[in-house]
């Protein structure tokens, strides 16, 4: 499939080549292509999520679900030292930070 680039286009294109990006212009270019494609499936993933949201807040025990989880991952960890999330501390809990 001919296609026409720009003399920057190419430029930029040979840059990531002897930068051992890709070993061809061609490669380059199919990168390229699987990266697009690669980013809309994640916004289109995100945008559902997001819309999941707005369809279904969480809850209150949405909230207690994901302590209890937050709380039991580390003690589940192969290796791990097992220790407990205690009260006054930063917890990461979903999208949002707040203090316990």
């Amino acid at each position: 499939m001919p296609t026409r680039f720009t003399d920057k286009e190419l430029a930029l294109i040979d840059e990531l080549v002897s930068n051992g990006i890709a070993d061809s212009r061609s490669a380059v270019i199919r990168r390229g292509v699987h990266h697009l494609a690669d980013s809309v499936h994640r916004a289109w993933v995100g945008a559902s999520i997001a819309h999941s949201y707005s369809e279904r807040p969480q809850t209150p025990e949405d909230d207690e679900l994901a302590m209890a989880s937050a709380i039991a991952m580390p003690e589940a960890e192969p290796g791990s030292p097992g220790r407990s999330i205690r009260r006054g501390q930063p917890v990461l809990v979903a999208i949002g930070y707040r203090e316990r």
